[in-house]
């Protein structure tokens, strides 16, 4: 008992309690992806505001002011880079994970280099892993 409490272990009744209540822009182009991360987050009591192209992505995040945002910007990876990069000047402590499947590594290093948080790879990751992500991006904030 005494290493539990000296290393700070706990145990959970509610997984993903400290996401409760947050605020999460998710910026997916695809529908059925964006309904599926959408009811997810809001079965754990995230508030969600499901956007569906990355153009629109700065205006939402100036209007909802989201605690994180999730944004699949495969629709153009080279616009969704630079608009990355536009939305970490100008919001530079917001956290942001992207979520795409496999890409070139020369292409997730430049998205990583825009400011992303973290990166998702969708075709290695399960769906639950999005919400250890938002907890280690959410914990730093």
């Amino acid at each position: 008992m005494d290493y539990m409490t000296k290393h700070h272990h706990i145990l959970r009744n509610q997984p993903f309690s400290e996401l409760q209540g947050r605020t999460v822009l998710l910026v997916e182009p695809e529908a059925e992806a964006r309904s599926f991360y959408s009811q997810q987050l809001s079965n754990i009591e995230m508030r969600v505001i499901p956007v569906e192209s990355i153009t629109v992505m700065h205006n939402e995040t100036q209007n909802a002011n989201p605690d994180v945002v999730v944004v699949n910007p495969s629709e153009d990876l080279q616009a969704g880079i630079r608009i990355l990069r536009e939305l970490r000047q100008e919001f530079p402590s917001l956290p942001v994970i992207t979520m795409t499947m496999t890409m070139p590594e020369a292409t997730l290093d430049a998205m990583m280099q825009s400011g992303v948080s973290l990166h998702i790879n969708r075709g290695l990751t399960r769906p639950r892993d999005l919400l250890l992500a938002l907890e280690q991006v959410l914990a730093i904030k």
